[in-house]
């Protein structure tokens, strides 16, 4: 009796290594993409944001197919869709588009059922002299508001720190948030 077996082919790991890069290149592209799209939008109102419909396990209850979406959803959708079609795929998106644009501020509201994530984006320029909260993994860390003493960008990283009076660690500016003034 004859065996059938199929034969595969096996990625070289020269193969591996550019199917890797290629992919890290799409993946580069698509939050740029989406950055783009969220900077064109706050082009046109100050904050924007939306609210998607979630499924039990937090992927997002829309069509992959995005374009049947109304509106503006789409082209975040479709972005996070590359990642991961779900409520960390966005919230991962959200924090590569904040570091490469420290400007732009997300904020989150999960539906407490967990039927729909919310997500509402702003440009915030932070300045010397600025009060502001400071916001890690979703909590606040500070009761009350801190003046930013100086601003320092690392060489390496690019990303920008802010230093307040009696310290020496820096902050990363897409973690904090411009004190309101009532």
């Amino acid at each position: 009796m004859a065996n059938n077996f199929e034969m595969v082919p096996v990625e070289t790991p020269k193969d591996t290594e550019r199917r890797q890069e290629r992919e890290e290149i799409e993946h580069e592209e698509s939050v740029d993409a989406a950055a783009g799209w969220v900077l064109a939008m706050l082009k046109k109102r100050k904050k924007y944001g939306e609210r998607i419909p979630l499924k039990r396990d937090r992927s997002f209850d829309v069509p992959k197919d995005v374009t049947e979406l109304p509106g503006d959803v789409s082209q975040l959708v479709r972005s996070a869709y590359r990642m991961e079609y779900s409520q960390k795929g966005l919230y991962n998106l959200a924090k590569e588009i904040s570091r490469k644009h420290q400007e732009l501020r997300f904020s989150f509201k999960l539906d407490s059922k967990g039927k729909w994530i919310e997500y509402s984006v702003q440009k915030q320029n932070l300045n010397v002299g600025d009060e502001v909260l400071w916001e890690n993994q979703d909590v606040l860390q500070w009761e009350e508001p801190k003046e930013i003493k100086s601003i320092q960008e690392d060489p390496k990283s690019k990303r920008k720190y802010a230093f307040f009076k009696g310290g020496t660690t820096g902050i990363p500016l897409e973690e904090l948030i411009k004190a309101r003034k009532d």
